[in-house]
């Protein structure tokens, strides 16, 4: 039996679901980010007598605005933005802006483990930009094992854009984010998915580094990881880990014997 299927039964008990993604990206948003384009077609809240009545004599029984579609065409809207943004992404769009712009997301950057390496403010608003997209590709499409994700063209394309060591950097950073760790476990699984990603030192301390936190995601996706890039630095960090979930205890023996075939 392989490796991965061995995963299944206890991954369902922790399956990065869309609502858990959803609740990690509302905690990262701030009520002070600018209005977006999007957001200036207002949607009707009829909860409110005082701002609904005069509207309604305003613009007239029948006028859109006060329908029971009101709601469902703003949503619509709304869904076809992102999709474009997600479609410029893909195609590898240099104009990170249009994430921004069109979703006033803010991730905490302070929050996630820093790099060493020192960033001016213009890249440390890259590195902002950058998350967004990668959370938002998240959002809209959880990540399954086994099948293509839009994330893994997003980093793809990453890779392909730039030699700079900053971008492992924030891979890095974004992996091992503990505050936020169905994200962090998703971004770490693309990364599995590059095998030629980094050098095998850096592949061997990511690893290394995120079985050492806590939770369950992020560790399970590190042993992932290891199946995927193997090699033998990576093989003797799995070695050393002292797992204390029984069930990917018991898969990690298994996987080693796998690799050293």
């Amino acid at each position: 039996m392989l490796a991965k299927e061995r995963h299944l039964k206890p991954l369902l008990q922790i399956k990065q679901g869309s609502s858990s993604m959803l609740a990690e990206t509302r905690s990262l948003h701030r009520s002070t980010t600018p209005i977006s384009p999007i957001e200036t077609f207002p949607m009707m809240d009829q909860s409110d007598p005082s701002y609904d009545a005069p509207r309604r004599l305003m613009v007239g029984k029948d006028s859109l605005a006060i329908s029971s579609d009101a709601a469902s065409l703003q949503k619509r809207v709304m869904e076809l933005a992102r999709r474009l943004v997600l479609d410029r992404a893909l195609a590898g769009s240099t104009d990170a802006s249009m994430v921004t712009e069109l979703f006033p997301m803010h991730v905490d950057i302070a929050g996630f483990e820093k790099a060493t390496t020192l960033q001016t403010p213009v890249e440390d608003r890259e590195q902002e930009r950058f998350a967004a997209m990668l959370r938002f590709a998240f959002e809209t499409e959880p990540f399954e094992d086994g099948m293509d994700h839009p994330a893994d063209q997003i980093i793809e394309n990453a890779l392909r854009s730039t030699k700079d060591q900053r971008i492992l950097d924030w891979f890095s950073a974004l992996s091992l984010d503990a505050k936020h760790p169905s994200f962090a476990s998703s971004v770490l699984r693309c990364l599995g998915r590059q095998t030629h990603i980094g050098t095998a030192t850096w592949r061997a301390g990511l690893v290394r580094d995120a079985l050492a936190k806590d939770d369950i995601e992020i560790r399970d996706a590190a042993v992932q990881a290891v199946e995927s890039w193997g090699g033998q630095e990576i093989v003797d960090v799995l070695m050393s880990h002292d797992e204390p979930e029984q069930w990917l205890r018991e898969c990690i023996p298994e996987i080693i014997d796998d690799l050293r075939e």
